[in-house]
């Protein structure tokens, strides 16, 4: 199977996995792109009755900000020890 738009993507961005789901990781090996994995702490919820689509958009937006988050500190740590 191929992934174009993946493929693409791989190669100007580096691809962080933000799941702990050891089928997602088999997924994206299968690719062939090199990635790397670091799982949210975010925990999901469904508080607000909203239609299914919606709130999966959402879990999907607040659960990949978080390692988003991580990074940037991360950046901010090495770019202070320098």
């Amino acid at each position: 199977m191929t992934y174009k738009n993946l493929t693409r993507l791989a190669k100007t961005r580096r691809i962080v996995l933000g799941s702990a789901s050891p089928r997602r990781v088999e997924l994206l090996r299968e690719t062939g792109i090199d990635f790397r994995q670091q799982i949210s702490d975010f925990e999901e919820h469904n508080n607000d009755g909203g239609k299914p689509f919606e709130l999966a958009q959402k879990l999907a937006e607040e659960k990949a900000h978080r390692p988003q988050q991580r990074l940037k500190r991360a950046k901010v740590a090495r770019r202070g020890r320098l």
